[in-house]
């Protein structure tokens, strides 16, 4: 499977192994059904492991798809690039840029190298000591 997802909170973890276009529209069915479940707009964080492949043409269309379709349910996003190679720092590099470009939306969103550079937003959201949310997110697998 391409994806993994596990919730605490309201907080919605997607961890990428693989992209294919069929599991965007599982990813997209998920943040429907857990949005509906807790009646309120979801934090986010999409984590793309550092051995990922670079999406082709038609999976990037599908990305943009995807996010027009389900930022807007979201109080913030945090798209994780795992690792520090080359390969990895451009893509941070460059979906920063874009997001700067494109900040049409209202909903935060934000590019890291780990999920831990996202705690302190994350924290602050939920209204949670960092090291506390630190520990919740590893004990239900998220981290």
């Amino acid at each position: 499977m391409p994806f993994t997802v596990a919730r605490f909170d309201r907080v919605l973890v997607t961890r990428w192994t693989d992209l294919n276009i069929a599991d965007l529209a599982r990813a997209t069915r998920v943040i429907h059904e857990t949005l509906a479940e807790i009646g309120r707009p979801l934090l986010y964080v999409s984590v793309i492991e550092a051995d990922a492949r670079v999406p082709n043409s038609a999976e990037r269309s599908a990305l943009g798809d995807f996010a027009e379709q389900n930022m807007k349910l979201c109080e913030a996003v945090y798209l994780i690039f795992e690792g520090d190679s080359l390969k990895q720092r451009l893509q941070r590099t460059m979906m920063t840029g874009i997001l700067l470009f494109a900040q049409e939306s209202r909903v935060k969103t934000t590019v890291h190298r780990s999920a831990r550079e996202a705690f302190g937003d994350l924290a602050r959201r939920l209204q949670l000591p960092v090291d506390e949310l630190a520990a919740q997110l590893e004990r239900h697998g998220l981290v």
